[in-house]
């Protein structure tokens, strides 16, 4: 994402219910998560769980989450009753 993000900065990356997100604006928002989650301990190999509606959050938290390095990452997609697992 780094990479797409640095080549792209004032494109935009998400647009969700009429505003705009730029990939400059997440890539903000991933770094600040990012760090919070290693200030309060988060380390690779640990466990987080996240649950969201479809929204540009979590966009937000998967790639603060990835930015770490876990070794597995589990995300349930779930949509019309059915669960999608993504690792």
């Amino acid at each position: 994402f780094r990479e797409i993000s640095n080549k792209n900065k004032n494109k935009p990356a998400l647009y969700f219910e009429g505003k705009i997100k730029t990939y400059n604006d997440i890539d903000i928002e991933v770094n600040k998560l990012s760090n919070s989650l290693k200030q309060i301990g988060i380390k690779k190999g640990d466990r987080v769980a996240v649950i969201l509606p479809n929204c540009p959050q979590f966009y937000t938290i998967f790639l603060a989450v990835q930015s770490l390095v876990f070794k597995k990452l589990v995300v349930k997609l779930m949509g019309f009753g059915t669960i999608y697992n993504l690792y």
